[in-house]
């Protein structure tokens, strides 16, 4: 209860006032009886309490000052710090696409890494939106959603049902999850950007996102909750394969 009484600014704030009125008292004149070194030494203690609230006020004061700073502090800190889990956060995979069918696929892996397990710090409601730029020119050819390859492949039985659901993701705490970027196919040796739409057509080759150049810069965009970042790499196609660069965020 102590406690509480002295880190209230409020309660020093009223021992100044008071201690005011108390000087005023005494410099307006005694009352009788009280003689003018008697006035000095209540005077003087007036001073004196008057300090000690002033220094207690702004003490308190200035502690919740520095509380609410390491409040605010912690909620900064608590926000989904998503970026790429290097080494290695562009790579390349083989993938099955059929009996006999191996194919590259380009992809990107990022991670959670926030600095404090605050529950504002998962990732949630995550998308990926990826800009193809040819080498050398600041316009992009091709802008899409992205697909994360650890959600569900579309059920290409039903077309109608929207795939929307399955390009958004959550990052729990320090958790990788991966975008696919492209792949070559074994069917014409072309490159073509890859994501849910290429599953609804033959051997996966989506003619809309053919990539016709031999090199490309990539832009991957972000965006959830309290998260929009933006990583850029490189990649060419090389003899059937791809070579490509490490992220760098924009």
């Amino acid at each position: 209860m102590l406690k509480t009484i002295l880190r209230n600014p409020f309660v020093g704030a009223l021992g100044v006032v008071a201690s005011w009125l108390w000087e005023a008292f005494w410099l307006i004149g005694p009352p009788v009886g009280v003689g003018q070194a008697d006035r000095k030494t209540y005077l003087f203690w007036g001073m004196v309490a008057m300090l000690v609230c002033a220094v207690q006020a702004f003490g308190s004061l200035l502690q919740k000052n520095a509380i609410l700073n390491a409040e605010l502090q912690e909620l900064d800190n608590a926000t989904p710090i998503i970026k790429p889990k290097l080494p290695g956060a562009v790579h390349c995979l083989q993938v099955w696409q059929g009996p006999h069918i191996v194919v590259p696929f380009l992809r990107i892996r990022f991670w959670n890494d926030p600095p404090a397990s605050h529950p504002k710090s998962i990732g949630k409601g995550v998308r990926a939106f990826i800009s193809f730029f040819p080498s050398g020119h600041s316009v992009p050819t091709l802008e899409l959603p992205a697909r994360w390859s650890e959600s569900d492949q579309p059920d290409v039985t039903k077309p109608l049902i929207s795939t929307a659901p399955l390009e958004e993701t959550t990052f729990s705490f320090g958790e990788s999850k991966t975008v696919d970027v492209a792949y070559i196919s074994s069917v014409d040796g072309g490159c073509y950007a890859w994501n849910n739409e290429n599953y609804k057509y033959p051997m996966f080759q989506n003619p809309s996102h053919r990539l016709n150049e031999l090199g490309y810069v990539v832009h991957v965009r972000l965006r959830g909750e309290m998260l929009d970042a933006t990583f850029r790499f490189t990649f060419y196609v090389s003899n059937g394969g791809f070579v490509f660069t490490q992220p760098s965020q924009r």
